[in-house]
C-alpha cells in the first residue's frame, strides 16, 4: 500500500505537470489575441491525420480494458487498490489544466507577474537548471580545446606535418646542391672529367706509391 501510494503520488504529479504545459501551449496558440506574423492555415493531411488519431486515442483508449486483455498472462493479482489512489492522478490532471486556464486563458500577465516576483527561480527553470552551460564548459570546451591544442597543433601540424614538411625540405635542399652540377655546359662536364681523372691518378699514385 504505501508503495503503492508513493507511486500514486509519483503519477499525480507527472500527471499535473504534463498536462499543464499541454494546455499551456494550448491556451496561448488558440486563445487571446493572435501572436504571429503569418496567415494561419490548416496543414496537410500527412501532417494533421497522425495527430487525429493519437487524439483519438488520448481521449477513447482509457475506455478499452488493457488489463482484461492482458489477464490471460499474468497468473497473480495485486492487491485491490483504493480508490483514492486512482482518482489522485485525474484529480491531478485537472489540477493542471485549471491552473493552466487561469495563467494564460483568464489572467494573463499572472505568469509574467509570477515569473517577476520567483526571478531566481524562473531563470534557473528556464536555463533547465544551466545543464547544457556546465556540461559546455566542463566537457565541450575542455576536449575542443584540447584537441585543437594536442591533437591539432602538437600531432597533426607539428608531429605529422613537421616530419613530412622536414623531409621534403631537406630533400629540396639536397637536390638545389647536385642540381648544381648539371649545368648543361659541355666545357663544365669536361672540366669536372678531366679533374675527376686528375684525382683518380694521383690517388693511384699514392697508393702505388705507398706499396
Amino acid at each position: 500500500l504505501i508503495s503503492s501510494t508513493a507511486c500514486s503520488r509519483t503519477t499525480g504529479c507527472s500527471t499535473s505537470m504534463t498536462a499543464f504545459y499541454v494546455f499551456r501551449a494550448l491556451f496561448l496558440c488558440f486563445f487571446g489575441d493572435y501572436r504571429g506574423h503569418h496567415h494561419p492555415h490548416e496543414s496537410p493531411a500527412i501532417m494533421w491525420f497522425p495527430l487525429a488519431v493519437l487524439a483519438v486515442l488520448s481521449v477513447l483508449g482509457g475506455n478499452i480494458n488493457i488489463p482484461h486483455i492482458l489477464e490471460p498472462m499474468f497468473t497473480e493479482h495485486e492487491a485491490e487498490m483504493p480508490e483514492i489512489i486512482k482518482l489522485l492522478p485525474f484529480a491531478a490532471g485537472w489540477l493542471g489544466i485549471g491552473l493552466a486556464y487561469v495563467m494564460y486563458a483568464t489572467k494573463s500577465t499572472l505568469a509574467d507577474s509570477l515569473a517577476n516576483s520567483f526571478k531566481g527561480v524562473y531563470n534557473l527553470l528556464y536555463n533547465k537548471f544551466f545543464v547544457d552551460e556546465i556540461y559546455d564548459a566542463s566537457i565541450v570546451q575542455p576536449v575542443i580545446q584540447g584537441s585543437r591544442t594536442v591533437l591539432w597543433r602538437g600531432i597533426d601540424a607539428g608531429l605529422i606535418d613537421g616530419t613530412v614538411n622536414g623531409i621534403g625540405a631537406r630533400a629540396r635542399n639536397i637536390g638545389g646542391l647536385l642540381r648544381m652540377a648539371q649545368s648543361g655546359n659541355i666545357r663544365s662536364y669536361a672540366a669536372w672529367v678531366l679533374a675527376g681523372s686528375i684525382l683518380v691518378i694521383i690517388a693511384l699514385g699514392f697508393s702505388g706509391g705507398t706499396k
